[in-house]
Order: structure tokens, then C-alpha cells, then sequence
């Protein structure tokens, strides 16, 4: 969480991220998991660990992913959509965060500015998914996900400068970005052919990441653009597992 907070340019202190008091209260959730029970009102987690979907099902049985949530990221029950479990995932209660926003005590008011940011960021990320999905080609709307992706996971430290870990099927990653399995397999080779993106075992690297701009017209979101930033470097293997601190 501090992390994310950092990259909304916030100088959070010490004793309103203690206050929140995330260790106590962590549960876990296998992929597949709703995490919210249906019917569940004014329910707050905060993903500490791995991937969750905004997921809507339409009644032939397609699936589709509105959004991907990363660690750091606030889940709501009034979300408007059913939020599952892409991966195993860590949550813990988001009710003492949600408490430190409404208090008026001036050391706590970076946190509230911080966290207003990060909602417009959401926003934009949210139209910039319309686009993809709207205008985009399959190559196009591949290559912009990925640098979304590996930006995102960047601002909260699970990412080096061109490879992070993205523990998605690729049945999941088409229910994103609108394609079908075949035609998603097709593109990826589609990148690794012309030198863009290597791929193995989940870990994604951005060969040519100033290529995949260019092709797709990647734009940040963030009031602090990826940089690349050694202080940023996980440990190998600790992926999406790693709480975002």
C-alpha cells in the first residue's frame, strides 16, 4: 500500500500507515473464489496479494474481464461487478484504511490527496480498457496490456525494469482483452517473432518496450511515469505472492 501511495507522489507518515493494521486481519483465496459473498454490503479488502478480476458474465456463459486488480488496490463490495479470485490471492480488511481517509487530523490528509489520485488513475485506466477493447487491434490492444500491466506492478515493487511476473492463463488474459484463445495465441507469437516480448513460465519480459509504445500508444496513468528504478527490483519468485507493503 505504501508503495501505490508513493506513486501518487503522497509523503504518507509512519504512524497513519501503522494505524492501519493490515497484518492482523489477512485471508486467503483460492482462483476461482468470489470475494465477496452475494448480497455482501459496504465490505472493504485490500489486496495484499495476487490477481483479481471485475467480472461480468453474460448469459450464454462468456466471461468478461472488465479489470484486472493488483496488490495495493482497494476492493469494494459496491463494485457493480462480481470480483473473483484470478489467482490464489491475499486480502486483508479495508476498514481501518477506509477509517484513516475520513480523519480530519492533518497528518493523516497526504493519505486522502494520495488515494484520490490513485482513484482518477483507476478511471483512466478503466477508459483506456474501452479503447482497447473498442478501437484496438489484437496486436495493439496485447501490447498495451502487457505495458499497463508491467507499470502497474512496477509502482508497488513487483516488477524489475522488463520483466514481471503475470500468473494469468491464457484463457484469462482473452477474457480481458476481448479475443479468443487462438487469435491470443497467435499474437503473442505474433511479439515474440518480431522481438517485442519473451515469455516463460508466467514471467513476461519486455524486450522492446519503446517498440510496444509505439505500437500501441501507451500512455501512463500515473502522476509518477515508470521509470526504471533498481529500488523497484523484487526477489525472484516472490511475484504476486509478496504483500504490498
Amino acid at each position: 500500500m505504501a508503495r501505490r501511495l508513493s506513486a501518487m507522489r503522497a509523503k504518507v507518515s509512519e504512524a497513519a500507515l501503522g494505524s492501519i493494521g493490515l497484518d492482523e486481519t489477512r485471508r486467503q483465496f483460492e482462483p476461482g473464489a468470489q470475494i465477496f459473498a452475494e448480497g455482501a454490503r459496504n465490505e472493504v479488502q485490500l489486496l495484499a496479494g495476487g490477481v483479481v478480476g471485475d467480472v461480468r458474465l453474460l448469459a450464454n456463459g462468456r466471461r468478461q474481464i472488465l479489470a484486472l486488480r493488483f496488490p495495493g488496490e482497494l476492493l469494494t463490495s459496491d463494485a457493480g461487478e462480481t470480483l473473483v479470485a484470478l489467482t490464489r490471492v491475499l486480502v486483508a480488511d479495508g476498514l481501518p484504511f477506509m477509517t484513516c481517509l475520513n480523519n480530519p487530523e492533518p497528518e493523516y490528509q497526504p493519505l486522502r490527496r494520495a488515494w484520490l489520485a490513485a482513484g482518477r488513475c483507476e478511471v483512466a485506466i478503466l477508459r483506456d480498457q474501452v479503447v482497447r477493447l473498442g478501437r484496438m487491434s489484437a496486436f495493439e490492444r496485447m501490447a498495451h496490456m502487457l505495458l499497463e500491466a508491467h507499470e502497474r506492478l512496477s509502482q508497488v515493487g513487483l516488477a524489475t525494469d522488463t520483466t514481471f511476473h503475470l500468473p494469468l492463463t491464457q484463457e484469462m488474459v482473452s477474457d480481458v482483452i476481448g479475443l479468443s484463445v487462438v487469435h491470443l495465441n497467435r499474437t503473442l507469437q505474433a511479439l515474440r517473432r518480431g522481438g517485442l516480448v519473451s515469455s516463460k513460465q508466467n514471467y513476461v519480459t519486455l524486450v522492446d518496450r519503446a517498440q510496444l509504445v509505439e505500437a500501441s500508444g501507451y500512455i501512463s496513468r500515473f502522476p509518477v511515469p515508470w521509470q526504471p528504478n533498481e529500488a523497484f527490483l523484487p526477489r525472484r519468485g516472490l511475484a504476486l505472492r509478496a504483500v504490498a507493503a
